[in-house]
């Protein structure tokens, strides 16, 4: 895994929790995440975007520390979001994952 990988992986992210509908232009599976912790966000996200729920770093964190027990999640989710500079470019970015 190198730093660029896990870069793209965190700008995909981040697009998608600032932008649900970024979802749908990623073709990506939570086993293409090299970080574990990535796939499981991006997990989580299909799941509550699925259901039409607001995807965001908050309700995203709250999701995934019920599912894990992990009680850290919310610097990491607010983190990702913070780190994406521009949604659109998610199908860029998913491509290099």
């Amino acid at each position: 895994m190198t730093d660029t990988a896990i870069h793209c992986e965190r700008v995909v992210l981040g697009a998608i929790l600032m932008d649900n509908s970024q979802l749908r232009h990623v073709q990506l599976q939570p086993r293409d995440f090299s970080v574990a912790a990535h796939g499981q966000i991006f997990e989580a996200a299909r799941r509550m975007i699925g259901a039409g729920k607001v995807t965001d770093a908050v309700t995203i964190a709250e999701v995934l520390e019920h599912d894990t027990g992990r009680k850290d999640w919310l610097p990491v989710t607010a983190r990702i979001q913070q780190d994406c500079l521009a949604p659109a470019n998610a199908p860029t970015y998913g491509a290099m994952v």
